[in-house]
């Protein structure tokens, strides 16, 4: 099961760690502050959680049940079969998904209209956390949620962001584990090649 259970015991252990640190600063808080985001920015990137195998190029999407994020409503993987699905997990500690939230806006913006779908399924176990994260990061895309965690044991999640694109027939085309802005071009392209197949 998904669990953020690993975050929680790096982060008491960084807090011991940046404490040990600052103490032979002058400026002890403002040290602390910068240490702690840039260890923490390392952690979020680089943390595993439990999951299953994960799944990779050419596997078939699992039959995934999720929720509306606004409305509760089920929402079915297989209901967007005949469309491209950006398939992103996220969460509102994950530092990388600052980042990966507008470049998601954008591919929706320009793709929707030609048949993708941009799903971003956020992991939060408190959705009020989640609901400030959104505040400050508003975004257009669909939104659901998966506070158990099931959905990404089935997929495979290891890394946070991570995004599965999926094709017409629901094959997973390409996996994306984490962001880095320097891959958005070779990600659009490949988006634009699976729009113009059948």
């Amino acid at each position: 099961m998904f669990s953020r259970k690993n975050v929680d015991v790096h982060g008491w252990l960084l807090d011991v760690y940046v404490n040990c640190y600052c103490y032979l600063n002058q400026h002890k808080s403002e040290c602390f502050m910068a240490t702690k985001i840039l260890c923490l920015s390392v952690l979020l990137l680089t943390c595993h959680f439990d999951t299953a195998v994960a799944l990779s190029s050419g596997s078939q999407n699992p039959s995934c049940s999720l929720k509306d994020y606004f409305s509760n409503g089920a929402i079915d993987l297989s209901q967007y079969r005949g469309k491209v699905v950006y398939l992103d997990f996220w969460a509102s500690w994950c530092a990388p998904c600052v980042e990966s939230m507008p470049f998601m806006d954008a591919l929706s913006r320009e793709f929707a209209s030609k048949g993708l779908v941009v799903l971003g399924v956020n992991l939060d176990e408190d959705k009020e956390e989640a609901n400030v994260f959104l505040s400050k990061h508003p975004t257009k895309i669909n939104l659901a949620k998966d506070s158990s965690g099931e959905c990404p044991v089935e997929f495979g999640v290891e890394t946070m962001p991570t995004s599965f694109i999926i094709d017409r027939k629901g094959i997973i085309r390409h996996v994306q584990k984490g962001f880095r802005s320097n891959e958005k071009k070779e990600i659009q392209a490949l988006i634009e090649k699976m729009l113009s197949e059948p």
